[in-house]
């Protein structure tokens, strides 16, 4: 009871933390609904244990697994992602249809079992960041290993520490996912790492102790395990997940401080210190993601480009403040004056050649601009930007929109490399440096 009650714990707080981290990405959702579907089943062996809940929830993470591995690898070839994807649904299919039978156990993980070492082959190569390629290789192996577990020695452990046991993979997975995404997003990981774990730990100490008191005086009843294992859970999650609830209490009310909390947030994943160097590429990607967030000035808090000390240093030679918030408000700016000198005609509106670049990074980033989404709502355009969203839907493919951003994202790069490295002219206002960088 003790380990199942730690391991579901550690489960459902990484299934929690992955899902509040980055819930757009495609494998984080997937490393997510595998943690958390993990953790139900663990829940579900000690509330029932001897049915067929555990073992049909199991597959939830493991059907996850490959689909983790496949978007963590990023840009697979489209045969790669087709049989993946028809293999994973073959497995659920063959899983399911044996379970409750005699031959569940051999069936059904051996052929699961298949599932991620064959993903992995193909998409090992792809993962970009080493220390979350050599977490997924760990993890398959361990895998491999527990799946083995059920299949020839399923007489030498009690599900208790077998399914425990079979989550140690899972867990190293979702901490290959977080590392892969503290990469791309080019954040600091252990520091926001570490608060959002201590923070549950305590709040499941503190809740969790006391359903597990309350048991212990009651006797262990189906209930009870419930009772304490559900208490846990939402102790271990509610850390994570609060920004998201508060933000759901800020639409039920009608407040907005939602830019605030996410600075909040970002200031646990800023880095603490800029890279000694970026290579053009890896600066080109990291002003591209800083134009996705430029209408969230909290997100753009925790963008790496604010750790350069050119920035301080502009916001000194104003005689401005030093901080988180100030530093993103100075990099939006910067952004900002990138974009308009991608504009042709100062002033005016174009949808020739020549303005696709401009339009395809200011529309959609400064205006705010969906044009593919059905789900938006673009009320209250200028005359220009309504131009702009009929002139997207019409004529402008969103691979052909994805191409011009990427390229425009260069051009912006360029600008804003040049703007921070002239520092010697003196500067006696943010206009005067855009000025001397132009």
């Amino acid at each position: 009871m003790p380990v199942e009650l730690l391991t579901f714990a550690l489960a459902a707080w990484l299934g929690a933390h992955l899902l509040a981290r980055a819930p757009g990405k495609p494998a984080v959702r997937w490393a997510a609904t595998g943690a958390l579907g993990y953790a139900l089943a663990l829940a579900a062996d000690a509330i029932a244990p001897g049915t067929l809940w555990p073992t049909g929830l199991f597959l939830v993470p493991l059907v996850a697994w490959p689909m983790v591995l496949l978007h963590l690898a990023g840009d697979v070839p489209a045969w790669q992602r087709r049989a993946t994807i028809t293999v994973a649904a073959l497995g659920v299919v063959v899983a399911a249809a044996t379970l409750g039978r005699p031959v569940a156990p051999l069936v059904a993980f051996t052929v699961l079992a298949l599932l991620p070492p064959l993903t992995l082959a193909l998409t090992v190569k792809r993962v970009r960041h080493k220390g979350a390629r050599a977490l997924t290789v760990t993890a398959t192996i361990l895998f491999a290993l527990g799946m083995a577990t059920p299949i020839y020695a399923s007489g030498l452990l009690p599900s208790w520490l077998s399914l425990p046991l079979l989550g140690v993979d899972l867990v190293i997975l979702a901490v290959a996912v977080v590392v892969s995404d503290a990469f791309e997003e080019g954040a600091s990981l252990g520091p926001d790492l570490a608060r959002s774990a201590v923070t549950a730990g305590l709040a499941a100490l503190v809740f969790g102790g006391q359903a597990w008191l309350a048991m212990l005086a009651t006797g262990r009843t189906a209930p009870m395990v419930a009772l304490l294992f559900g208490v846990v859970g939402a102790a271990v999650a509610i850390q994570p997940l609060h920004a998201f609830l508060l933000r759901l209490v800020d639409r039920l009310t009608r407040t907005d401080a939602a830019d605030l909390r996410d600075a909040v947030e970002a200031v646990a994943r800023r880095p603490a210190e800029p890279a000694p160097a970026w290579d053009d590429a890896e600066f080109t990607r990291l002003v591209r993601r800083a134009l996705r967030d430029y209408a969230h000035l909290g997100r753009l808090v925790a963008s790496p480009l604010t750790t350069v000390p050119a920035l301080g240093e502009r916001l000194a030679a104003r005689g401005a403040a030093d901080g988180p918030l100030e530093r993103a408000a100075e990099l939006k700016s910067l952004l900002r004056d990138g974009v308009e000198r991608l504009r042709p005609v100062p002033g005016e509106f174009g949808t020739s050649d020549e303005w696709r670049f401009f339009n395809a990074v200011h529309y959609p980033y400064v205006v705010g601009l969906r044009p593919y989404s059905v789900r938006a709502r673009h009320d209250d355009l200028t005359p220009d930007a309504a131009a702009a969203l009929k002139w997207f839907r019409a004529g402008v493919p969103e691979r052909t929109l994805h191409n011009w951003q990427n390229r425009a994202a260069e051009l912006v790069a360029a600008e804003l490399r040049q703007s921070l490295a002239v520092l010697s002219a003196p500067v006696g206002s943010a206009e005067s440096v855009r000025g001397s960088g132009s």
